[in-house]
């Protein structure tokens, strides 16, 4: 059984044995002993739209779990050097241009929607850029200099596509937030996707502020989909599946983890219970990985919830993946020292990932060298969006 359970939820355990379990996910204490060793950390911070800070919590939580418990990176003790973009593209700018002032050999981010001004900046400063799944055009087509950690293809293209052909299904649709972030992919890569699994596809652009989408989900509903596949945000994802409940859908329904929202499910005659999410990240509680994230946020972090959102973990994710892919860091470190050992790493534990595993060797997808994974989960959701079991999927065969 899967769950989202908080930090410190035992069931009734006495404190001690929770603490003892706590230790124990942590493993043995290893301190870093070398020099600190600084690198970059750029956020979207707390805003008007969005609150991204709970990633530099978790960023940080990692980041001393390096430091106490795996010896640091290199040996040096890590420190992170956290610029926010205020969550406007000229902030990003400044955040990068700040990081290559200061000298740092990498810069780390999890979620933010100004990537693209990040890596201009970086790229052009040969500052390699270490993302944990939020990898957009610059990146995902760029041949070097840029490592997303967490297949993005998986979760919200490569995946749903993997999903229908292991169902069997034989038609499929997309229903898509028509901004160009979304369309873009959608209409560039879906296709080969679902194509390669020999699947039918009809992709269906929805405008931002369609009061009522019925019309829209009604024209693809004749085609007979036997899964659809919804990507935007919450607003836009809940008016689609209003829609297709209104008009009486009952095929498989595959969302974007941003498509749920706790408080939009009372809204949604039915919720959310029965669709699938394909994520990059276990919320199994008896996985030995998320274990260790769980007790790295109560010692680290004990005023985080370490589940309240699903972009928190994600800067755990980074941090802790950039130290493991480091194992063979040679000193001293540099931008070039890092891409090197990114380039010949082995394949290695996925933070988070369950069964999956990362090698940022450039071979992992033929399209997008920059995407160091295939692996990822698929979840199954309750009526509140919570998710009930989960499963191992890889997209290798979809892929071109």
């Amino acid at each position: 059984m899967v769950s989202a359970a908080a930090c410190g939820s035992d069931g009734g355990s006495s404190p001690g044995s929770t603490d003892s379990a706590a230790a124990q996910s942590l493993g043995p204490s290893k301190p870093a002993t070398g020099d600190e060793l600084k690198i970059g950390f750029i956020t979207d911070g707390s805003g008007t739209t969005l609150d991204n800070s709970t990633e530099v919590a978790a960023a940080q939580a990692a980041t001393s779990y390096v430091n106490d418990y795996q010896g640091g990176v290199a040996g040096h003790r890590l420190s992170l050097t956290v610029c926010d973009t205020k969550q406007t593209p000229a902030g990003a700018t400044d955040c990068a241009n700040q990081m290559t002032a200061a000298k740092v050999p990498v810069v780390l981010m999890n979620n933010s929607g100004n990537v693209t001004p990040v890596f201009r900046v970086l790229s052009a400063a040969k500052v390699p850029l270490v993302l944990d799944i939020n990898g957009d055009e610059s990146t995902l087509g760029a041949k070097s200099g840029a490592y997303i950690l967490v297949s993005p293809l998986t979760a919200a293209l490569a995946g749903p596509a993997q999903v229908a052909k292991d169902a069997g299904v034989k038609k499929a649709a997309i229903f898509v937030l028509d901004v160009p972030g979304a369309t873009g992919p959608v209409n560039s890569l879906d296709k080969i996707f679902y194509a390669k699994a020999n699947i039918g596809l009809t992709i269906q652009p929805i405008p931002p502020g369609t009061a009522d989408a019925t019309p829209q989900v009604q024209t693809v509903l004749a085609g007979n989909p036997e899964q659809v596949n919804l990507v935007g945000d919450p607003t836009f994802c809940t008016g689609v599946l209003k829609a297709l409940k209104t008009l009486g859908y009952s095929g498989s329904v595959v969302l974007q983890s941003q498509c749920v929202s706790p408080g939009a499910a009372s809204g949604i005659p039915g919720g959310y219970d029965g669709m699938k999410v394909v994520s990059g990240q276990t919320t199994n509680v008896d996985d030995p990985e998320y274990k260790l994230y769980l007790a790295a946020m109560k010692k680290y972090q004990p005023d985080t919830d370490p589940t309240a959102k699903s972009l928190t973990a994600g800067g755990w994710v980074v941090v802790l993946g950039f130290s493991r892919a480091m194992a063979g860091l040679a000193t001293p470190v540099t931008p070039a020292g890092i891409e090197k050992t990114f380039a010949t790493m082995p394949k290695t534990k996925l933070p988070l990932g369950g069964t999956a595993t990362f090698q940022c060797d450039g071979r992992q997808v033929s399209i997008t060298p920059a995407v160091c994974s295939t692996g990822g989960l698929v979840q199954t959701l309750d009526s509140k969006g919570k998710p009930t079991s989960e499963q191992p999927l890889d997209v290798s065969s979809v892929l071109p």
